[in-house]
């Protein structure tokens, strides 16, 4: 038996709106709708874990409900969105597109929610909720543990932003190295819009020392402050895996789970303006169906499927262009690829000369040493040059790359918004609600993978065999033999992280445009579906007659207007509720 919340009594329209979303024939909005008004009226609110990739928020949400519930690693493992809820009982269920919900083993939560398990979701997995016995969500609070931004997985991404409107408040998961990101100050923007409350949480504080904590928190504080325009509640630092673990909870961990009670303590007004914002967002989207549905009744039956051949030819066309724009991008990477790696070739002939006998200066000074401590302190030696040449070098290759990397923005952007503006005005109906022209700060802006404060330091434990070595050579073999170790893990050093730079330049390029594609393939997927809906009801109402077609006509005017009564009591009621 699960408990419920405070519930919202007041959802007929919602109700209203699901019938209408039916009587369109689409029934992924209806289903959506309904399962807004079953969750308004058990009174639950979704408080959901958000961030960039490995930011610990799995491992947080299990820490919040005191047992590993969501699988963590070292992978990106959530792939689709997952609601923890009270339950009387350990049980789980997940909903797919084709079957609706199915009840599975808590313990197989893993094979429809991981990357893993279920690789770029392809078994349709729309959501996965766990039930669990939990003093936290016993008056209706659920965690949403979501994919992060910014992995491997584009449509990781894609997942955790198309749940954002369902999403009453959220936990904004962040670490220090890196620091928050841009695609982080994107998201915490975009949840701003949907909701008020806020909750930033710096985690693995534990691994920071006192100074470099305080730097993150101000940082993090003062950058959020400025993208949202408004302060944010102080930052807390925690270590959501020594609380799941060892079961420390400090102070500001203490804090956290205060900040969350007294959500549910407002849930009320929190659920309110969900019923408000919800029924606008699913309005908006009936009102886009019903107009498809009367162009397709309006036009002939021969031109409405010209319309839709037409706009699967456009779909085709997007692809080609895709494909057209990626061989352009190609050929920039190649050249500027040539550039980096010439200024790299330079770079190791200048300055490695220079670390090579600045290491020998070092290893000098430690003839004293011998055995495995003597290789050890050699490596260190290695590593410790390496930085102090190569840092610098990174840190202004990062800004020519940051350079290059906008400019090729820039022009992959003026390109992608020509043939948009082309196909908008090219007279197809329903193009006219393509996405806006894509703006270069917002589209072409694929996070840093490098951590251009740090040199990569690689792995140089000695085997067992190396080790007896090292303890079985005389002085000044073993000193030769440890120092051409140490020169071949510079050289090493230098090899691996100067490469980086490219590395990530291609990887931020292949991002930004597989984003771009996806954005705009969809919403044109998704009209091709409300189109193909459509003209399937006009051949049949055509077929009736004119009766038909003129009664079904004045039906759709009469939603349309039931709607637009629906948007305007919600606006009015919505000045109601309090901030």
């Amino acid at each position: 038996m699960l408990r419920a919340g405070r519930p919202l009594t007041d959802q007929a329209p919602l109700i209203q709106l699901a019938a209408i979303a039916a009587d369109l024939g689409d029934d992924a909005l209806a289903e959506e709708v309904r399962a807004l008004t079953e969750r308004l009226g058990e009174g639950r609110f979704h408080v959901a874990c958000v961030g960039q990739f490995k930011r610990g928020k799995s491992t947080l949400v299990n820490a919040l409900v005191g047992r590993p519930i969501v699988p963590t690693g070292i992978v990106p493992v959530t792939a689709v969105p997952t609601v923890i809820r009270h339950g009387e009982q350990l049980a789980a269920r997940v909903r797919r597109a084709a079957d609706g919900w199915t009840p599975i083993d808590p313990g197989a939560v893993v094979e429809f929610v991981s990357e893993d398990r279920n690789p770029r979701n392809i078994r349709k997995v729309e959501i996965v909720e766990i039930f669990i016995p939990s003093d936290l969500l016993r008056d209706g609070l659920c965690l949403v543990d979501t994919p992060g931004l910014g992995s491997v997985f584009e449509w990781n991404a894609t997942a955790t932003r198309a749940f954002v409107p369902n999403i009453d408040a959220a936990v904004l998961v962040v670490g220090a190295d890196p620091p928050v990101t841009r695609d982080e100050l994107d998201l915490a923007a975009d949840v701003a819009r949907h909701t008020r409350e806020l909750i930033v949480i710096l985690n693995k504080s534990d691994r920071f020392t006192d100074a470099e904590r305080a730097e993150a928190i101000g940082f993090t504080e003062r950058v959020l402050t400025e993208r949202l325009g408004v302060a944010v509640q102080p930052v807390l630092a925690v270590s959501a895996l020594r609380a799941l673990t060892a079961g420390y909870h400090d102070g500001a961990w203490t804090a956290l789970v205060e900040r969350l009670h007294r959500l549910t303590a407002t849930a009320g007004a929190l659920l309110a303006r969900t019923r408000h914002r919800g029924t606008d967002r699913l309005a908006a989207a009936c009102l886009g169906g019903i107009a498809e549905a009367r162009e397709a009744l309006c036009r002939p039956v021969e031109e409405s499927e010209r319309h839709l051949d037409a706009l699967q030819r456009t779909i085709g066309d997007v692809a080609l262009h895709s494909r057209q724009l990626g061989h352009l991008l190609a050929a920039e990477r190649e050249q500027l690829e040539r550039i980096l790696t010439t200024e790299r070739e330079g770079f190791l002939r200048r300055a490695f000369p220079d670390a090579e006998r600045a290491l020998d200066v070092l290893l000098a000074g430690d003839r004293a040493s011998w055995g495995p401590r003597l290789r050890r302190n050699a490596m260190d030696h290695a590593a410790a040059v390496a930085r102090q040449h190569v840092v610098p070098w990174l840190a202004q290759q990062q800004e020519e790359a940051e350079k290059q990397y906008r400019e090729i923005g820039n022009r992959f952007v003026t390109l992608a918004n020509g043939y948009l503006n082309r196909t908008v005005t090219s007279g197809i109906p329903g193009l006219d609600r393509l996405p806006p022209m894509l703006d270069p700060e917002r589209a072409f802006r694929a996070r840093s993978e490098f951590r251009f404060t740090e040199i990569l330091d690689l792995a140089h434990q000695p085997s067992a065999w190396r080790w007896l070595l090292d303890v079985l050579r005389p002085g000044i073999a073993q000193h030769r033999a440890v120092r051409r170790a140490a020169l071949a893990y510079l050289h090493r050093l230098f090899d691996t992280n100067s490469t980086r730079v490219m590395s990530d330049l291609r990887e931020r390029v292949f991002e930004s445009q597989r984003s771009l594609q996806s954005e705009v393939g969809r919403h044109l997927q998704m009209l091709y579906h409300s189109a193909d809906r459509a003209l399937a009801r006009a051949r049949e109402l055509h077929a009736q007659g004119a009766e038909a077609v003129a009664a079904r006509l004045h039906h759709l005017d009469a939603l349309r207007h039931s709607i637009e009564a629906l948007r305007s009591a919600s606006m009015s009621s919505d000045t109601a509720v309090p901030g």
